[in-house]
């Protein structure tokens, strides 16, 4: 750890330029510190002859340089191009190729019951009913019934949020809600032993 004992006040002035000037860029939230950055350049605060007044005299204090947001600007740029495809002339007059998921099937109801009272069309088949889990303890027993269901289990209760991974970042994942639905099924089938699975982010 360092330490330090009297600093001078150039010595100063360089630790705090370095701590929240140059070397760093801070964007969403206003701060003072361009105004902090204004008072460090001030050759009256540096020769430290400042008085109560010392602002009240020096508005140039509050004149600041408008900040380039260089980093905002690209990342605004990179995703505009990801979701929306490049706005310039492609150098190529290929076009990009075409993927298409495969979804693994999920079990169907061949009853003639099925067949007639659900399908859209003759001869299309329903999927069966999705095995219960503590989604169903919910609806049906409400909290409290969750709750004792939750406490009764002796296993490990996992968490996915591949859905809402899926949705938290338009630059990494980018995948649509309609692939989620096609998805949908064949995840109400194969992970009805979970505890939870978000499906949104933002």
């Amino acid at each position: 750890m360092e330490e330090r004992g009297v600093w001078s006040m150039d010595e100063r002035r360089v630790w705090m330029r370095k701590e929240y000037g140059g070397e760093r860029s801070m964007e969403g939230r206003k701060t003072n510190i361009p105004f902090l950055l204004n008072v460090l350049e001030n050759q009256k605060f540096l020769n430290g002859t400042v008085d109560t007044y010392f602002i009240d005299e020096h508005p140039e204090l509050f004149q600041f340089q408008q900040s380039r947001n260089r980093a905002q600007k690209l990342l605004n740029y990179i995703g505009t191009v990801l979701v929306n495809g490049p706005s310039t002339p492609l150098a190529t007059g290929l076009k990009p190729a075409e993927i298409h998921p495969h979804v693994p099937d999920v079990p169907l109801d061949f009853s003639a019951q099925a067949a007639s009272a659900d399908s859209d069309s003759e001869g299309d088949y329903v999927g069966l009913e999705p095995p219960r889990g503590l989604r169903h303890i919910l609806q049906k027993e409400g909290p409290a019934g969750f709750a004792k269901a939750v406490r009764a289990n002796k296993g490990l209760l996992l968490m996915d949020t591949t859905f809402r991974d899926a949705h938290q970042s338009l630059l990494a994942t980018r995948v649509r809600t309609h692939d989620l639905l096609r998805i949908s099924p064949y995840v109400a089938h194969n992970f009805n032993h979970l505890y939870s699975l978000e499906n949104w982010g933002g």
